[in-house]
């Protein structure tokens, strides 16, 4: 993504099935999410904009606000209306059809609450990339403080969820992994990720 000079260029045309999805350059768009970009293509703009994707670690203690001990950044119960999630708008088996959220695809950044850390979009509506390898069992041997993940592996982790899935796939711990050159849209089927928790 970072182009000769300095600047942050486009991304480039993917001519996978699913680029239709990408928020990129398309109109009314522009105060949505990033998506369509793959490990390293997030990896690339960090360090272009002097920053670093988080750890996993990091993500989830962000993610928390504060709520060590509960399932969502807003607290233990699903709540509709806190997150762009796989509601009557989602086209899916196994959408929610009793809560609308508000947006069939993405939806703006911020148009939810923050958690108590003020931050928003910690749950639901895109998948965000973390700097570790994903590793299944890690975290049973893994340092109690900020652990860094394994040092090596074939998949990078991925946090958040999507608009594309279920309320348990949006719980502050649940792990997904994803190869650093897959593009992960949040209108693609879940059967191209692996759920891993």
């Amino acid at each position: 993504m970072r182009e000769g000079g300095g600047v942050c260029g486009a991304p480039g045309v993917s001519t996978d099935q699913y680029a239709f999805a990408s928020n990129w350059g398309k109109s009314g768009r522009s105060d949505h999410p990033v998506n369509g970009v793959n490990w390293n293509h997030a990896k690339s703009y960090c360090e272009w904009s002097g920053g670093r994707l988080p750890t996993e670690a990091e993500w989830e203690y962000a993610a928390r606000g504060g709520r060590e001990a509960e399932k969502y950044p807003w607290g233990n119960q699903w709540v509709c209306g806190k997150a762009n999630f796989c509601d009557s708008n989602c086209g899916e088996s196994w959408k929610d059809g009793t809560c609308n959220d508000g947006y069939k695809g993405t939806g703006r950044v911020g148009s939810y609450d923050p958690n108590g850390y003020g931050l928003y979009d910690m749950a639901g509506n895109v998948f965000e990339w973390c700097s570790d390898w994903y590793g299944e069992k890690y975290y049973g041997s893994s340092p109690s403080s900020n652990p860094h993940g394994p040092s090596t592996g074939a998949y990078r982790v991925l946090r958040c969820g999507s608009r594309f899935d279920g309320p348990r796939f949006l719980r502050s711990t649940y792990r997904f992994d994803g190869s650093p050159g897959y593009r992960i849209y949040a209108n693609q089927p879940r059967r191209s990720l692996r759920r891993v928790n």
